[in-house]
C-alpha cells in the first residue's frame, strides 16, 4: 500500500530553491529601496567653489606643514576628497557635494606669531586651493583670514566644494612677491617667486 503522505522528490527539490530565490528578491528589493532613497534626498547640493565652516572643527589633519611668512609661522594642511560634510553632534550636514563633486578640507592656522616690533609692514597672505588643476581661493569674503592687521582671529577650517574626485591637492600660499606650496602629503615648496610655475 502507498504512502501518499510522503513528500514527491520534485516538491523536495524545488522547495530547496524556492528560500534562496526568496531572499535573493529581498536584497535586490533592499538594493533598489536604497537607490530610491539615496535619489529622494532634499538637501541642496553645494555650489562649485562655495567655502563652507564646520561649527565642530575635526581634529587636526595628519598631514599639515609649517609656512614661515613675516609675521607669522602658519600650519597649513589640505585633504580629500569626501563625498559628504562630516555630521556635527551626529546630525548630518545640510548640503550634498556638487553633482559628481566632492568636499575637500583646508587647514590653516597661526602657530607662533612673530613678535609686533619685528614686523614693519605686515603683508595678508592669500590662499588659493589647487585641485586637479582648477583655482579655488580661499582668502576671500567668507573664506580664511590672514591678515595681520585684522582683529579678529585669524585662520581656520574650510570645507570647499569641487569638481570630481580631485587627485592632485595643494594650497598654495602668497605673501608679497613670495608663494609657498604646501601638498596634501604635507610636503612644501617654500619661497618661489609669484611669476614662476
Amino acid at each position: 500500500m502507498r504512502d501518499d503522505a510522503a513528500p514527491r522528490p520534485s516538491a523536495v527539490r524545488s522547495s530547496r530553491w524556492l528560500l534562496p530565490c526568496l531572499l535573493a528578491v529581498v536584497v535586490l528589493a533592499l538594493a533598489v529601496a536604497l537607490v530610491v532613497v539615496r535619489n529622494q534626498d532634499g538637501r541642496p547640493r553645494a555650489d562649485v567653489g562655495a567655502l563652507l565652516h564646520q561649527e565642530a572643527q575635526e581634529e587636526s589633519l595628519d598631514h599639515s606643514a609649517e609656512v614661515v611668512v613675516p609675521w607669522a609661522g602658519l600650519d597649513i594642511g589640505v585633504e580629500g576628497p569626501r563625498e559628504e560634510l562630516p555630521d556635527v553632534a551626529g546630525v548630518p550636514a545640510n548640503l550634498r557635494a556638487p553633482d559628481d563633486g566632492s568636499f575637500v578640507r583646508v587647514q590653516a592656522r597661526v602657530a607662533e606669531e612673530a613678535p609686533a616690533g619685528d614686523v614693519r609692514d605686515p603683508e595678508e597672505v592669500y590662499l588659493v586651493l589647487r585641485a586637479d588643476g582648477r583655482d579655488y581661493p580661499l582668502t576671500v569674503t567668507g573664506g580664511l583670514s590672514l591678515d595681520p592687521e585684522a582683529p579678529t582671529e585669524q585662520g581656520g577650517e574650510l570645507w570647499i566644494a569641487v569638481e570630481g574626485q580631485p587627485e592632485d591637492l595643494e594650497v598654495r600660499v602668497s605673501v608679497g612677491d613670495e608663494r609657498h606650496v604646501v601638498r596634501a602629503d604635507g610636503t612644501v615648496e617654500s619661497g618661489r617667486s609669484e611669476g614662476e610655475g
